[in-house]
């Protein structure tokens, strides 16, 4: 018999993704991700939608039925993308984040398998991203993705984060670098 864990408090089961969609943000969802994810600044969803439409990259938000409840940013490689990222000549996932009471239902794994859908489709070879040595749960998705160390060794990301209950902070986080062959058609 396989053991389950139960959820926090208030916290929904573990379910099926089947009712998640991934799709880039559009101009007539914007107010219902501004709402919806408003655990980060509106601005934050404004401005990554303004990136979309300069062609830099998708802003992916995932949605159970009509409601957001997550988000990545998956740039294309170019002036604008880590130092890594153009070192690898690959597109990257930013900043993917899942609703607290939504975790643990695979909405990230969506997300994850949009952005390697994407990246392959606009004919790439390689996914990358940075994680945290201490985000235990997020690596240990990236790596059943098939996610591994590109060897770029440790290194800082600092700036401003913001908590699952929306609160801004100043942060630093040591990450690793991870790459991920991808099929192209």
């Amino acid at each position: 018999m396989r053991a389950t864990r139960e959820p926090p408090p208030g916290e929904p089961p573990p379910g099926p993704a089947d009712d998640v969609s991934v799709r880039p943000v559009d101009r007539s969802s914007l107010k219902a991700v501004e709402a919806g994810l408003a655990n980060r600044p509106a601005t934050k969803h404004r401005q990554r939608f303004t990136f979309q439409r300069r062609g830099l990259g998708l802003y992916l938000i995932a949605w159970e039925g009509r409601e957001p409840v997550g988000h990545a940013l998956l740039r294309w490689p170019g002036a604008e993308s880590s130092a890594r990222a153009r070192a690898e000549r690959c597109p990257e996932v930013e900043d993917l984040h899942v609703l607290p009471g939504r975790r643990r239902r695979k909405v990230a794994t969506r997300l994850v398998e949009a952005c390697e859908r994407l990246a392959a489709e606009r004919g790439y070879a390689t996914l990358g991203l940075a994680v945290g040595v201490d985000n235990g749960p997020a690596r240990a998705l990236y790596e059943r993705r098939g996610f591994r160390d590109a060897g770029h060794g440790e290194f800082a990301v600092s700036g401003r984060y913001w908590g699952d209950d929306g609160t801004p902070f100043e942060g630093r986080e040591t990450c690793v670098y991870l790459t991920k062959p991808v099929a192209r058609d």
